[in-house]
């Protein structure tokens, strides 16, 4: 069965599409983190916001159960 193939965009654009996101999704990731998923998305859109969904329910997870870690 054929995958489609996308290439990379751009880390500027793809710096704009998660920083909508963080935005609309109403959550404030440190820049260290931004700047980390940015980094390992690799120009993948759909694997960026993936990576911050995660990194977010986290670390909701953590703070309601009291870790700081």
């Amino acid at each position: 069965m054929p995958r489609n193939r996308f290439n990379p965009i751009a880390p500027t654009l793809l710096a704009s599409a998660v920083k909508r996101v963080t935005a609309l999704a109403k959550v404030r990731p440190s820049p260290n983190t931004l700047s980390s998923i940015l980094e390992g998305a690799g120009g993948d859109v759909r694997n960026a916001i993936m990576t911050l969904e995660f990194t977010c329910a986290r670390s909701k997870s953590r703070k309601q159960s009291g870790k700081n870690t």
